[in-house]
């Protein structure tokens, strides 16, 4: 089975803090960038701040 692998970009990056800071879900989050829940998760595990990572 083929998965289709979506990168997470810069703007994407900057969609979820601004989602985030403005009270959207995980869930919610995740379905506007049509990812993964558990693709999300990671990704904000990584610490980014809106303009760099930590």
């Amino acid at each position: 089975m083929n998965a289709k692998i979506n990168k997470i970009t810069d703007e994407d990056r900057r969609i979820i803090y601004e989602m985030w800071t403005n009270g959207y879900t995980q869930v919610e989050i995740a379905e506007a960038l049509h990812i993964s829940v558990g693709s999300l998760r990671n990704e904000m595990l990584k610490g980014f701040n809106g303009e760099f990572y930590v």
